[in-house]
């Protein structure tokens, strides 16, 4: 889906500190879609029945389905690669062109991956985020386990085979089923291990291996499964089958040890014509082979630890005509054990190759290497690492995984992508610590920070954050990022370390109007610390400089569109930074940070800028201010590493009233770096303490107004830094943790007050020619738990089948969905085979679990009647017609009135004169 609106949402104060987070569209209970006066989506702990009813409903329902609706951080992003080898990979399309997008499945021996639990030696990955998502559990066995090969069945089915005796807890020897949803066997399944799989013409499945039965009927290490039952194939006497394949015309190979009479041994390859095994290395294969692709030119290409075949000498590789085998140029050179693990056909007919070699053709490879007919090249440096494994993502990106702790110079686990002549991490999230963070105007978060990549694409040190995953701001920058503000249009202003972004000059400070990235002017001399707007849309920067735009300007200074300026004679001290910013109801500004003076007068580490002058609050803090926020009622809250404000002692935060410093309760027994402001006057501070007072709450805690109380388990013994408020309601945090909660969050995390799902996309508006196909998506934000998805059309609830949208509607799929838990990328996808104009309407989809439900806003679906390409009338779909159109959409006579807009996008240009020419092709209507 190419196109997605991003949520945006309104939240209000609900019970004992809930928030409630309401999208666009309507909110519903858990037991019904109708809308109450009042929704209330979070269990407090203790209800009273005649107070609270509905209330008490939610939690009895949301007990009884085993749903958690208090407060808690929601799963977040784990290291990115895999714990141990992968073995085999594979972009899986389950639904071909239909709305799913594809899946990347890897198989191994490891027993996570992407850091999420229940990915043991199986994984499914969004390529464009590498996100990762657990398939029911992964795969398991009564010792390691192994996952070895992969394929897709003609029914967009997935099957796995490799060394295991249960899938998502399903017993499965050793060969296993995945529809999508839920693991099955395949029959008994095998006795022994599943190295290949191959498909036959009429979508019957070849296994090979080292089994000698399927329950008890015996078979001899290569099976045949017809969608019912194992049977073998010929009395093909071996020993094991390392490799299969099918060839064009139906024939099956295998490769692998034989014994074809009695104490003999030969490695070769055996061919299956359909009625008998035959042998076609000749004098046999020396070293063996462990992988096939056939060629579009009708060759055989084979890999492995082959030395030679039929007595030809071989380095890796060899080449089957039919006839004889041949080597590929001078092959990959192998050495001590080395061996071609994988071929991979792409789709320029070229043949990519992996294993632990380390040069082709006599040039320099590190386990990768492409065969184009004629010659080998390779752009990495040689080094001794293990490919197992490769794959061509929709991107263009090339995946590769195997055993490895480096590839190409970067650090990785057992799978990396490369990408624009490079290699990067595979995995989501941020691969570096978050500084700072705000909300946009349209629901999704800017974090800036020191991180290189962002959902394994680099990221230059921000980052944005749709509730799915993460998205680049071009390039980013050459340097930190350490403070982000976002102006009332949308547009980002960012300081930090940095002289450049994306290629622009732009020093420490820089703008992003959502395409690219400006300069504020020459910028500031140093770093900026700190970012704030003003009402009136000026910005205002703080941090180490004495310069801005040329002009002397001590740590804090205005942008106002056209120039830089000083405020005041701005801060000093033995240590003058400004490090925090809040700009006040009436257009006063608060600075904070290590400064003791501001505009000449005493200012202990906090001082006010009334558009004129600078003036201090009362006596100040003893020590460093970090953060500063506006408190509801207008009091001024402070925080940061003191120990007193004013004659008030006061643990590292206190609050201002305007007059007079008090402290909030007995504070923490470590630095705050953070504060945020919830709708309900509750006030979250975050930092590198571990308790306040008696209460543990590692590095984040809660004020009621009354006391503090811990989130969960925090973090221990990391840092936050920066805490934000997203529109759905959740509170995101950032810092240098990889834990929160008790669950992996690299750098950053999400806290959630109500466990309700919460929207973050849906398709836009589409335009279908009748007899087509709608396909729609919608996305939940992540990390929710038992989310299922219910389409509705007109505010009436869609159903699978025949006219499941509306009377006379087309074949309706996917109207309801259990998604994965926790949700991260897999959409709720609907799609309606064979439109008729009575499936127009407005689509939404309503994300429910025990704990509450969201709709996400309308997509228009219009259905246009069939397409006529006969646009002249003349009885013939031809040449004439385009020159009609392109007549008209230029201005010309239209004797015919026909409407020019062929292709129904709202506008009259090229787009309709090739929708037409595709037309007269033989292509689809639009």
């Amino acid at each position: 889906m190419a196109r997605v609106y991003f949520l945006a949402t309104l939240t209000f104060a609900g019970l004992e500190g809930g928030i409630v987070g309401i999208p666009f569209g309507s909110v519903a209970g858990a037991v019904g879609r109708q809308e109450p006066s009042s929704m209330i989506r979070h269990c407090p702990r203790a209800v009273s029945l005649r107070v609270w009813p509905c209330v008490a409903l939610l939690c009895f329902v949301a007990s009884l389905r085993g749903q958690v609706c208090y407060p808690q951080w929601l799963p977040g992003d784990g290291t990115t690669g895999a714990t141990r080898a992968v073995y085999t990979s594979l972009l899986w399309d389950q639904d071909g062109d239909g709305p799913l997008p594809p899946r990347l499945i890897v198989g191994g021996t490891f027993t996570a991956a992407g850091g999420r639990p229940g990915t043991s030696a199986i994984a499914s990955y969004d390529p464009q985020s590498g996100r990762c998502e657990s398939m029911a559990g992964g795969i398991t066995n009564f010792s390691q386990v192994f996952v070895y090969c992969l394929i897709k069945m003609p029914n967009g089915d997935l099957v796995a085979g490799g060394d295991f005796t249960s899938a998502g807890g399903v017993p499965c020897q050793y060969i296993a089923r995945w529809d999508g949803a839920a693991w099955h066997p395949l029959g008994a399944g095998l006795n022994g291990r599943v190295k290949s799989l191959a498909l036959l013409p009429n979508g019957d499945l070849i296994a090979g291996g080292a089994f000698a039965a399927s329950g008890p009927a015996p078979l001899s290490h290569v099976a045949r499964w017809d969608g019912i039952a194992w049977s073998a194939i010929g009395n093909l006497s071996s020993v094991g089958v390392d490799a299969v394949t099918v060839r064009p015309n139906g024939d099956i190979l295998a490769a692998g040890t034989f014994n074809p009479s009695p104490g003999s041994l030969l490695h070769d390859i055996a061919r299956w014509d359909g009625t008998q095994w035959s042998f076609i290395a000749g004098a046999g294969v020396i070293g063996g082979v462990y992988c096939f692709a056939n060629m579009p030119n009708g060759d055989l290409i084979a890999g492995g630890p082959l030395a030679g075949i039929d007595g030809i000498s071989l380095s890796g590789v060899a080449r089957w005509d039919g006839v004889a085998w041949h080597p590929l140029g001078d092959g990959v050179r192998l050495q001590n054990g080395s061996q071609v693990n994988s071929l991979t056909l792409m789709p320029d007919g070229r043949l990519l190759v992996t294993g632990d070699f380390t040069s082709a053709g006599g040039n320099p490879a590190s386990g990768i290497a492409i065969w184009d007919g004629a010659t080998w090249s390779s752009s990495e440096a040689a080094s001794s690492i293990q490919v197992l494994t490769a794959t061509l993502l929709p991107s263009g990106d090339l995946f590769a995984g195997g055993q490895f702790t480096s590839i190409g110079g970067v650090a990785a686990s057992n799978i990396a992508v490369r990408r624009d002549q490079g290699w990067l991490p595979y995995g989501s999230g941020l691969d570096g610590p978050v500084r700072a963070m705000a909300s946009l105007p349209d629901g999704r978060l800017v974090a800036g920070g020191m991180f290189a990549t962002a959902d394994a694409s680099p990221a230059g040190s921000i980052a944005l954050w749709n509730g799915t995953g993460w998205s680049t701001l071009g390039r980013g920058m050459n340097g930190n990022v350490n403070a982000v503000a976002t102006t009332p249009a949308g547009d980002i202003i960012a300081g930090g370390s940095f002289t450049d972004a994306t290629g622009t000059p732009a020093s420490r400070i820089a703008r992003w109007n959502g395409i690219s990235w400006s300069p504020l002017g020459t910028g500031l001399a140093d770093e900026v610390i700190s970012v704030a707007i003003m009402p009136n849309g000026d910005v205002i920067a703080g941090g180490n400089f004495t310069l801005a735009g040329g002009v002397a300007a001590a740590h804090i200074a205005r942008w106002n569109g056209v120039d830089w300026s000083p405020l005041g004679q701005g801060t000093f001290g033995a240590a003058p930074t400004v490090r925090t910013l809040v700009v006040l109801p009436n257009g006063d500004l608060i600075a904070g940070g290590d400064f003791t003076s501001a505009g000449g007068l005493p200012a202990n580490h906090i001082a006010r800028w009334d558009g004129a002058a600078w003036s201090p609050l009362g006596a100040g803090v003893n020590g460093p201010v970090y953060a500063l926020a506006l408190a509801q009622n207008g009091d001024l809250v402070v925080a940061g590493h003191f120990s007193s404000a004013g004659a008030a002692a006061a643990a590292n935060i206190a609050r201002w009233n305007g007059a007079a410093w008090a402290a909030m309760g007995t504070g923490t027994n470590g630095t705050v770096n953070a504060l945020n402001i919830r709708p309900n006057g509750d006030i979250f501070a975050a930092g590198s303490f571990t308790t306040v007072g008696s209460t543990t709450v590692n590095g984040i805690a809660r004020w009621n107004g009354a006391a503090w109380v811990a989130l969960g388990s925090g973090t221990n013994p990391t840092t936050f830094n920066t805490l934000a408020s997203l529109p759905n309601g959740e509170l995101a945090a950032g810092g240098t943790f990889s834990i929160v909660g008790g669950q992996s969050s690299n750098y950053f995390a999400r806290y959630s007050l109500t466990q309700a799902p919460t929207a973050a996309s849906i398709s836009q508006h589409q335009v279908v020619a009748a007899g087509q196909r709608v396909a729609l998506a919608a996305q939940p934000a992540g990390g929710y738990q038992n989310v299922t998805a219910h389409w509705y059309r007109d505010s009436s609830p869609v159903a699978n089948g025949i006219a499941g949208a509306a009377p006379g509607g087309g074949l309706v799929t996917g109207a309801t969905t259990t998604l994965p838990s926790p949700t991260f990328s897999t959409p709720a996808a609907l799609v309606i085979s064979g439109a008729t104009p009575s499936d127009a309407g407005t689509y939404t989809c309503v994300f429910s679990n025990a704990c509450g439900t969201i709709e996400t806003p309308p997509v228009m679906v219009v259905i246009a009647p069939p397409c006529d390409p006969d646009v002249n009338q003349d009885g013939a779909s031809d040449q004439g017609d385009v020159d009609y159109l392109i007549n008209v959409i230029a201005g010309g006579d239209n004797p015919n009135s026909i409407n020019p807009d062929f292709n129904n996008d709202g506008a009259s240009d090229q787009g309709d004169i090739d929708a037409l020419i595709n037309v007269i092709a033989g292509g689809p209507c639009p």
